[in-house]
């Protein structure tokens, strides 16, 4: 069966409103995360990290000028260790599946949404005609 992301998201000023928003992570991708005998150079994941975390124009200017100075200047922020965890289990592999899914579901929350959890595709509706009207409740 396949696994599902699920994001919460308030879609309005009303805070008592959880939307959802449903990820589905590719089978292939997933199994690239958990595969065995990854590499151990980790030479090219500064310059990876340094690339994701360009969220603005004013970063793309100083990434472009000095990469290492720029990833220097967000090292440590919460942002930038998800990032490198994500970028290093790429080259290493070896994640168990719920590691993989929560290595790909922290990479894309970002601060629009809060990440809430991994469901089987099964345990969502499976009429997806009123998709956008979907709420999630802890």
């Amino acid at each position: 069966m396949a696994k599902c992301l699920i994001y919460k998201h308030n879609a309005t000023s009303d805070k008592s409103l959880n939307f959802i928003r449903v990820g589905n992570p590719s089978p292939d991708f997933v199994a690239f995360l958990m595969r065995e005998n990854g590499s151990s150079d980790l030479s090219g994941v500064d310059w990876e990290v340094a690339k994701t975390l360009q969220e603005t124009e004013a970063d793309g200017v100083s990434f472009q000028s000095d990469w290492r100075a720029f990833l220097a200047s967000k090292l440590g922020t919460p942002r930038e260790l998800v990032i490198r965890r994500f970028e290093e289990a790429k080259v290493t592999g070896g994640l168990t599946e719920t590691e993989a899914l929560t290595a790909i579901m922290e990479r894309d929350c970002r601060g629009f949404c809060e990440c809430v959890g991994i469901v089987e595709d099964t345990d969502l509706p499976s009429d997806r005609y009123f998709r956008d009207a979907w709420e999630w409740s802890d």
